[in-house]
């Protein structure tokens, strides 16, 4: 063996050396990309250990939800279990963290306030959601975009205001002064 090293040192000694040509590592699942998302997210100190714990599932796409929501193309949703379903292909990293605080909002509200706020807070969404179909001013676009999301994901009437509010909470960022003041 120690010869034929010789031989082919001797043999290729004027040629030069050649590398294995760099191998790309593989990019990560939409999930993966998800998580990270999630981590350096304002969510970034909960949001792992929500994942990690089976509290927030994420999925590359809606076929594997556990139910199929009304709306077309679900972001996401929150199962009678209280777990929040995320799915990836249909977030962004500007979006994620807002979905996880829309699905939040519809499980984790009422058993931090009790029966009677939530009630009076769903009586006061349905006032606002009322109004929101004739807004103007500053805050227009804000309740409009808020109404029409309602609109798309197909919820049962009773369930409106509570939709309402969640949609609301998800387009914060996008809210006026006076609406982030309230």
């Amino acid at each position: 063996q120690a010869a034929m090293r010789e031989v082919a040192d001797e043999v290729y000694a004027d040629q030069p050396a050649t590398q294995a040509p760099a191998v790309e590592p593989p990019a990560p699942s939409r999930t993966e990309a998800l998580r990270q998302q999630l981590t350096d997210s304002a969510l970034g100190d909960i949001a792992p250990a929500l994942i990690d714990n089976g509290q927030i599932v994420l999925h590359e796409t809606a076929e594997t939800l556990p139910v199929r929501p009304g709306g077309a193309n679900p972001q996401g949703l929150t199962t009678e279990d209280g777990k929040i379903h995320l799915v990836a292909d249909k977030l962004t990293p500007e979006t994620a963290g807002a979905v996880v605080l829309h699905e939040g909002f519809h499980e984790g509200v009422k058993p931090l306030i009790g029966d009677a706020a939530w009630n009076k807070l769903m009586g006061n969404l349905s006032t606002i959601h009322k109004r929101a179909q004739r807004a103007g001013g500053a805050g227009k676009k804000f309740w409009r975009d808020a109404t029409r999301s309602v609109e798309r994901a197909n919820v049962d009437a009773v369930l409106t205001p509570e939709e309402f509010g969640a949609y609301a909470i998800e387009h914060y960022e996008q809210a006026p002064a006076g609406v982030k003041r309230w």
